[in-house]
């Protein structure tokens, strides 16, 4: 059996007499026997011998990777640069100052694969300054009022699934980077265990916390959020952690056999189930950031969504498709995929971003393999954001075990050599690969090909009656009938965990003709590869008063 492997992160500014130490203390207590380790190094601007103490002991330990050139701005930005160096299955921070314990480290490390995110709080913390320790939790007890959480510590070395963190973009530069990161991955939906664990005396030195530069670090980060969660629409947190969520759907399949049936008229083309709108890139293209309005929302537990989809009463070969975002990160992936009745067919869009074995391995070739021309997973890549070789040998890996797949890519005008590139690699390992249009703007120009050109113009908005071939289902399942109501969390049809809702085939008013979403309105091919398709189909004033 393959062995998990930890990243341990160590940034470390001045540290010389502490470095050395650091190291041990991870090497120590790592068992050797069930994981393997590697020990990011990242220099931020030492002035002493730290830098040459790394390097040293890097040329004798394969296992150390050493950074130190420059351009580190902090605490945040050493962690962010260690994380790209990273290689493990997870990661997790120990700074350089050797306060981080080997009983800790075991603890932690310990813990691997039981949550997205380990998150430790000291038990003894007296050991710190009496100011630091107010600090600290005067800290915590700012961030759970404004979040809603409750967790015990948010500056701590938290362990972390490395896909988690490999695509998000660090903002704080310095400090108050940990408590970043565990808002946004909590606010996803991440799963997370909380470990009691303890501390030990920095060997030399002082600590940097209490910098000029750490402490406006903190004080920015927290008015950033007073000002995005508290008087922002756009970004307000949930009023609970998600593990709250999850208790109260526990009665699903009760909540299942109250909730009546959904028929779905044959006219409808495609069911979307956006289980999260997290993703693990950031491709600057992305049709989500079209509209300039995406809310976050909170994530719906694996035992909602079954009890919502499985009301779905479908035609056949029309599958639910499972995507958003990136759906392999809902906390609740592998639950709903093998919840959902035996008879609702699924398909899943995604970037494969994830632990292949760990889905082949859990899931059945049979429950997503549809009898169709159109691939049942449809894996995306992302040439800014992904390595082709590795994309295509997951895709290859999924097929020779028997899933239905393909390999597409968005035609974007800054990726032609790459897209072709990837082409060739595609076809040398027998893997179908198709393009999809890049739509909107670029530079000026309209790319895609839209069956009502002027929606996308965003010049004038203009009353139509609007008629949907589909179903999209928002992260807190809500309905929509069009891409940017559903992103935009406008004009909901309902809910899709209300008994009284009813799905119709029907025109329906819409005061928004003029800033559709390019996905709404361009012509492509339905699910049975039939070109000529349209989402929408709209009804103008004129055409109204004919």
């Amino acid at each position: 059996m393959k062995k998990n492997a930890v990243s341990f992160l160590v940034p470390a500014l001045n540290e010389e007499r502490n470095i050395r130490d650091t190291f041990e203390t991870i090497r120590m207590n790592v068992s050797f026997d069930k994981i393997d380790y590697q020990i990011v190094f990242v220099d931020g601007g030492s002035t002493d011998r730290t830098v040459a103490i790394a390097r040293f002991l890097a040329e004798t330990d394969p296992h150390i990777v050493v950074y130190a050139e420059g351009g580190i701005g902090g605490f945040g930005d050493a962690y962010k640069k260690a994380v790209s160096l990273a290689t493990g299955d997870y990661l997790m921070l120990v700074p350089g100052d050797n306060e981080v314990s080997g009983d800790a480290i075991r603890a932690i490390v310990n813990e691997t694969g039981k949550a997205d995110m380990i998150i430790p709080y000291f038990t003894n913390q007296e050991i710190r300054p009496l100011f630091r320790r107010v600090l600290s939790r005067t800290f915590t007890r700012l961030l759970n009022t404004l979040t809603g959480y409750s967790l015990d510590y948010y500056n701590g070395t938290v362990l972390f699934r490395t896909p988690l963190l490999k695509g998000y973009s660090i903002r704080s530069r310095g400090f108050a980077f940990q408590a970043e990161i565990l808002i946004h991955m909590l606010s996803i939906g991440s799963t997370y265990k909380e470990l009691a664990t303890t501390i030990q005396r920095r060997g030399s030195g002082k600590t940097k916390a209490f910098s000029l530069s750490n402490l406006f670090s903190m004080a920015s980060f927290m008015t950033d959020l007073v000002l995005r969660y508290r008087f922002s629409g756009r970004h307000r947190l949930p009023a609970r952690p998600f593990m709250t969520e999850r208790r109260r759907w526990k009665r699903a399949p009760e909540n299942e056999r109250e909730l009546p049936a959904v028929d779905i008229p044959s006219e409808f083309n495609y069911i979307a189930a956006f289980l999260t709108f997290a993703c693990n890139l950031k491709c600057p293209y992305c049709i989500n950031n079209y509209e300039s309005q995406i809310m976050e929302r909170r994530t719906m537990s694996g035992a909602a969504w079954v009890a919502a989809l499985n009301r779905l009463r479908l035609p056949h070969n029309l599958p639910v498709t499972l995507q958003g975002g990136e759906p392999s990160l809902h906390r609740d992936f592998y639950y709903v995929i093998d919840n959902l009745r035996a008879d609702l067919e699924i398909d899943i869009l995604t970037n494969l971003q994830f632990d292949i074995n760990e889905f082949i391995r859990r899931v059945d070739p049979k429950r997503i393999n549809r009898d169709s021309r159109y691939q049942s997973i449809r894996a995306s890549f992302h040439p800014a954001e992904m390595d082709i070789d590795d994309t295509v040998h997951r895709v290859a890996r999924l097929r020779d075990a028997g899933f239905n797949v393909c390999l597409f890519c968005v035609n974007h005008p800054e990726s032609v050599d790459a897209i072709r590139l990837a082409e060739e690699k595609a076809a040398a390992a027998n893997i179908t690969f198709f393009k999809k249009d890049f739509l909107g703007f670029y530079h000026g120009d309209v790319h895609g090909v839209y069956k009502y050109p002027d929606a996308i113009a965003r010049r004038a908005k203009k009353t139509v009656l609007c008629r949907s071939t589909e179903l999209l289902i928002s992260p807190s399942l809500s309905v929509h009938r069009c891409t940017r109501d559903v992103y935009t969390n406008n004009d909901a049809i309902g809910h899709l965990l209300s008994p009284e809702f009813r799905v119709a085939f029907k025109h329906r008013e819409c005061p928004n003709f003029g800033y559709c979403n390019p996905c709404d309105v361009k012509v492509k091919t339905d699910r049975f590869l039939r070109p000529g398709h349209t989402s929408v189909d709209i009804v103008f004033p004129d055409q109204q008063r004919a």
